[in-house]
């Protein structure tokens, strides 16, 4: 990966298809069985595993799919054809092209620490020796990509992304085709993806510089495969938006999460614009919602996603509670919430929910 003009790229680009870079010398990394490997001891464990990471730094190719441009495009035709019947659903249709389309997704610290980047972790050999002996002693290798992110993701918290197959399930069950839908944190392309799949318009908010340029990306794939896809852009942050009043038929966002997730040290970003937690809720979340409430039409639903607690620095946040009480103060009904036990990051201490929300007729 690489950084041009301050847009992270990657440097892999398969011509055809869909690719790690690990396809030809996979097999080579089982040097000895599951059942053989879990009998020898820790000193021979970690010798066999040493031997397998020496094997991955001959290729040393990050471990993510690679797509071609017309991969891509047919991927995007495969979400829309995806039938959505339940509100909460899981599909991973699209999920590996927004991993892809989103190279800044990897550099996205988490947690507690600093510099511990999924992206950075590949390349620290303690870490992913971690990863790899986990691994040795329960599968054989036969994709680098799926070993690295479920036992990276198991060992760390990391950035996700949303899922495009769930976000075109709740917005199909809550709109009409030809909705408007406005996302006020876009993130990494989930939620835009799953709505125009389901072919409804999409507004979508996001500050951040290398986001902004990658969900544009995205949004020009969509138009390949559907050129009636509409959609709109704001590179700025939610709580310095405008919107026209009652214009839109949904808002559906995922949120960040306070400080769980730090996307980029960028001034426009809530958590260095609003470092403290209730500055937090009043500067970024307070006018958020106020927003999305003057820009809903009545009768019309709000669906967040959000964890109802989360920890940050050994410090609870009753973020759920928090986001439902401001959300009421600016003219909110409070319908309900349902579990969304599939997504929930690691330093959130319960599932997230979906908490819908109505604007009075």
């Amino acid at each position: 990966m690489i950084e041009v003009d301050g847009i992270w790229r990657w440097v892999t680009s398969p011509t055809n298809g869909r690719r790690t870079g690990y396809e030809e010398s996979i097999n080579s990394f089982n040097i000895i069985s599951v059942e053989d490997y879990k009998a020898l001891n820790e000193i021979d464990q970690y010798a066999m595993a040493s031997i397998v990471l020496s094997k991955i730094r001959q290729v040393n190719i990050y471990p993510t799919y690679y797509y071609s441009d017309k991969e891509i495009d047919r991927t995007i035709v495969k979400c829309m054809g995806v039938s959505t019947p339940e509100l909460i659903t899981y599909n991973t249709c699209g999920n590996t092209i927004l991993e892809y389309l989103f190279p800044n997704m990897h550099r996205v610290d988490a947690g507690n620490s600093i510099n511990n980047c999924l992206y950075s972790r590949f390349y620290d050999d303690d870490k992913l020796m971690k990863c790899i002996m986990r691994h040795m002693k329960n599968y054989r290798f036969t994709n680098l990509r799926t070993m690295f992110f479920m036992y990276g993701r198991y060992f760390w918290q990391t950035a996700t992304g949303f899922s495009p197959m769930r976000a075109k399930a709740i917005c199909t069950q809550l709109t009409s085709a030809g909705d408007t839908v406005y996302d006020f944190s876009a993130g990494f392309g989930g939620r835009m993806l799953g709505i125009l799949s389901a072919k409804r318009r999409y507004i979508g908010c996001e500050p951040d510089t290398n986001t902004f340029h990658n969900l544009h990306r995205l949004g020009e794939h969509i138009k390949n495969v559907n050129g009636a896809a509409e959609y709109y852009l704001i590179n700025k942050g939610s709580e310095d938006v405008h919107l026209t009043s009652n214009s839109v038929d949904l808002v559906f966002s995922c949120p960040p999460y306070f400080a769980l997730e730090r996307y980029s040290q960028e001034p426009t970003q809530s958590v260095v614009r609003f470092p403290h937690y209730t500055e937090w809720l009043e500067g970024y979340v307070r006018p958020t919602l106020a927003t999305a409430f003057k820009a809903l039409k009545p009768g019309k639903n709000m669906a967040l996603v959000l964890a109802t607690k989360i920890h940050y620095i050994n410090k609870p946040y009753m973020l759920g509670d928090d986001w439902k009480r401001i959300a009421e103060q600016v003219g909110f009904k409070f319908v309900g919430a349902l579990p969304i036990n599939k997504r929930a990051r690691k330093l959130s201490s319960n599932s997230e929910q979906l908490y819908i929300f109505k604007k009075g007729a």
